[in-house]
C-alpha cells in the first residue's frame, strides 16, 4: 500500500512590490490559518496566501492556493472622516 504523501502548507507574504515565501511551513492546517491571520493583523495591507504543497516525487511538488487574507489599511482621509463622524478610528 503506498504511503500517504506528507502535505505541508506554504505561506506567501505579498508585500507590495516584494512577494516572498515565509520560512514557516507547517504540516497542520490550523497552524497555517492561525499564522496567516496573525501575520495579516500585524501587517495591515499585506495580502497573505496559504497554499498546500503536494509532493509528487522527491524532487517535484505541486502547490495549490487554498485561501488569501488581507486586513486593509485605512487611507488618511478615511481615518479623518471616521474620527470626525464616530469620535475614534477602529483598530
Amino acid at each position: 500500500m503506498p504511503s500517504k504523501p506528507d502535505l505541508r502548507y506554504e505561506i506567501t507574504l505579498n508585500f507590495p512590490g516584494e512577494p516572498r515565501v515565509s520560512d514557516y511551513r507547517p504540516t497542520d492546517f490550523d497552524a497555517a490559518v492561525e499564522y496567516a491571520l496573525d501575520f495579516a493583523r500585524k501587517n495591515r495591507g499585506v495580502r497573505i496566501q496559504v497554499g498546500v504543497c503536494v509532493p509528487v516525487s522527491p524532487i517535484h511538488a505541486h502547490s495549490y492556493t487554498l485561501f488569501e487574507c488581507l486586513f486593509p489599511t485605512l487611507e488618511p482621509f478615511m481615518r479623518k472622516n471616521i474620527r470626525e463622524h464616530y469620535g475614534r478610528v477602529p483598530d
